[in-house]
C-alpha cells in the first residue's frame, strides 16, 4: 500500500498539515510520500504537469490512498480518474468547483492573460512569487464537477473557510454513500482540527 499526499496551491511539501500526518503515519510505520508540486518552478505550474508528476510517483501494481489538501484534493479526484490503483481518498478542503470560481472572474481573468503572469502569494516560500496564465488555459480543460469513480472518500471542511466554500462540499457529499463527510468549525487550514482528523483518518484507513 502506498500513501501519497498532494498539498495545496502556492503551498508545499512541508506544510503543516502534511507533516502532522508524516508523522502520525510514520508511528504506524507507514511512509507518507508528500511530492513538492512546485518542482522549483511555480511559475509554470499547471494541473496537467502536477497530474504527470504525482503519476510517475505511484507504483500502479500497488494500491494508493491519496491525501489531499485544497487544490491538492481537486488533483487526487483527478488522479483517481485516471488510475485504477486508487483504494482510499482523504480530502480537506478540496478546491472543488475551481475551474468555475477561478475562470469566472472575468475582470481579473483578463488581465492576467493580458500581462502575461500575475505575482500570487506562496504560503511555502513565504514571498509574492509570479504564475503564468498558463495555469488558467490549462486548469480550464478540466471538469472538476464530474467525477465517476465511487471510491472510499473521506472530506473534512470548515465552516469559516473562506476560500473554498464549504458548501460545495456538501454539494458533492450528497447523494454517494462511499463519501464521508466531516463539516469542523474551522478555517481553510483546518490546522486547529488535525488531532480530531487523525482519530477518524485512522479508523478510515484501517
Amino acid at each position: 500500500m502506498q500513501y501519497v499526499y498532494l498539498h495545496g496551491f502556492a503551498s508545499g511539501n512541508n506544510a503543516q498539515k502534511a507533516n502532522f500526518f508524516k508523522e502520525k503515519l510514520a508511528g504506524l510505520g507507514i511512509n507518507l510520500i508528500i511530492p513538492d508540486l512546485n518542482e522549483d518552478d511555480f511559475a509554470n505550474l499547471t494541473m496537467t504537469r502536477q497530474i504527470n508528476s504525482v503519476k510517475k510517483l505511484i507504483d500502479p501494481n500497488s494500491p494508493v490512498i491519496l491525501f489531499g489538501s485544497s487544490m491538492g484534493g481537486l488533483l487526487a479526484l483527478l488522479l483517481a480518474e485516471e488510475l485504477n490503483n486508487v483504494s482510499r481518498i482523504i480530502l480537506f478542503a478540496p478546491a472543488l468547483e475551481m475551474v468555475k470560481r477561478w475562470t469566472g472572474r472575468k475582470d481579473d481573468m483578463g488581465q492576467w492573460k493580458q500581462a502575461g503572469s500575475k505575482m500570487v502569494y506562496h504560503y511555502g516560500y513565504k514571498k509574492d512569487m509570479p504564475l503564468n496564465y498558463s495555469f488558467i488555459e490549462d486548469l480550464a480543460t478540466y471538469e472538476d464537477e464530474i467525477f465517476t469513480k465511487k471510491i472510499p472518500t473521506l472530506i473534512f471542511h470548515g465552516t469559516q473557510d473562506t476560500a473554498v466554500p464549504h458548501i460545495v462540499s456538501v454539494t458533492y457529499a450528497k447523494g454517494k454513500d462511499y463519501v464521508h463527510y466531516h463539516e469542523v468549525e474551522s478555517d481553510h487550514s483546518l490546522e486547529d482540527q488535525l488531532d480530531y482528523m487523525w482519530q477518524v483518518i485512522q479508523e478510515f484507513i484501517k
